[in-house]
């Protein structure tokens, strides 16, 4: 009798145990859904190209240079001194069509001291920019 007394007695306490388990399992799930769609990781992402962009400077001139890494299309990169934009007429090699990939001059210009230097990429099917080289001149 007392077996069965102690038998029930225990089930009876694991019932709500795994109640409680689930219900947290099913909490953490839907909030990783949601989280999901919520920050945009369920649907594909345009990512910004990675390049390492190399900077020197020889007096008041500086030059941008393509170091390393993917490519840069001239139609999404932007040269930025002091918050205007230079315009793709200053990158070198002309053409819209053009691509740099590593090795090449990117921008040469005439740069005041304490000037701010940003190469900006622009997404093409978005409204999206990153940085991708940011300097002050000494």
């Amino acid at each position: 009798m007392r077996t069965k007394r102690l038998l029930y007695e225990r089930e009876r306490g694991v019932s709500p145990v795994i109640g409680v388990i689930v219900m947290v399992a099913i909490t953490v799930i839907l909030a990783a859904v949601i989280g999901a769609f919520v920050f945009g990781l369920g649907g594909e992402q345009e990512q910004p190209p990675q390049a390492r962009l190399d900077f020197a400077v020889d007096g008041e001139q500086v030059t941008v240079r393509h170091g390393s890494g993917d490519s840069l299309a001239i139609r999404s990169i932007d040269i930025v001194v002091d918050g205007t934009s230079v315009g793709s007429g200053a990158l070198e090699p002309g053409g819209s069509d053009a691509v740099y990939t590593a090795g090449e001059t990117i921008y040469t210009g005439s740069v005041d001291s304490g000037a701010e230097v940003l190469v900006v990429w622009r997404s093409p099917t978005s409204d999206r920019t990153t940085t991708l080289f940011h300097t002050t001149m000494p």
